[in-house]
C-alpha cells in the first residue's frame, strides 16, 4: 500500500488557526526568539530562558541541552530542507498544532510561506499554558510571548 502524501498548509493560515495565548503558540514564539538571538549573536530572550531564578522544574542543564537540539534541529533544516519524513501534526478538525512547533518557529525565522502537515483524528492537545508557569516563566515573560506571536500573525497577513 502506497504511502499517503503530505498536504501543504499556508503558514499564515496554521498561525491563525492557533488559539493566541495557546501553549503552542507561546512555544512557537519561545522557540523564534531563542533562535534569533542565536543567529543575530544577542542574548535578549536567552538571558531570560537561562536565568537561574527563572528555571521552575528545569535545572540550567535540561534548558542548555534543550537550546543545544533546537539548534542542532535548526541547523539540519538550514542546511537539508524541511524532511518530507517528518511533517508537522494538526489536529483534523480544527488545523491546531498537535507536533511541530519548533519546526514551524524555524520556518517563521527562515520566511518559509508553507509547510507540509499531517492530520491527526482523535489528538490530544493540551492548550494549557501551565508548562510556561512551572517551567518559571512570568506572567511579563508570558505576555511578551503572546505578543510575539501575534505580530507573526500581523506579519503574514500582509
Amino acid at each position: 500500500m502506497e504511502k499517503e502524501k503530505n498536504k501543504k498548509i499556508k503558514i499564515s493560515k496554521l498561525l491563525r488557526c492557533q488559539p493566541k495565548n495557546g501553549l503552542r503558540a507561546l512555544l512557537i514564539a519561545m522557540n523564534y526568539l531563542l533562535l534569533r538571538d542565536f543567529v543575530e549573536h544577542t542574548d535578549s530572550f536567552t538571558s531570560r530562558f537561562l536565568k537561574e531564578n527563572n528555571l521552575g522544574s528545569f535545572s540550567i542543564l535540561e534548558r542548555k541541552k534543550y537550546l543545544g537540539d533546537f539548534l542542532n534541529l535548526y541547523n539540519s533544516i538550514k542546511i537539508s530542507g524541511f524532511s518530507e519524513e517528518y511533517p508537522i501534526s494538526l489536529c483534523f478538525f480544527t488545523k491546531r498544532i498537535v507536533d511541530g512547533a519548533h519546526r514551524i518557529a524555524i520556518a517563521i525565522f527562515l520566511k518559509e510561506k508553507e509547510l507540509s502537515y499531517k492530520t491527526i483524528l482523535k489528538p490530544i492537545v493540551k492548550n494549557s499554558t501551565k508548562w510556561f508557569h512551572i517551567s518559571g516563566f512570568s506572567k511579563q515573560d508570558i505576555a511578551f510571548l503572546a505578543d510575539t506571536f501575534i505580530d507573526f500573525l500581523g506579519c503574514y497577513n500582509k
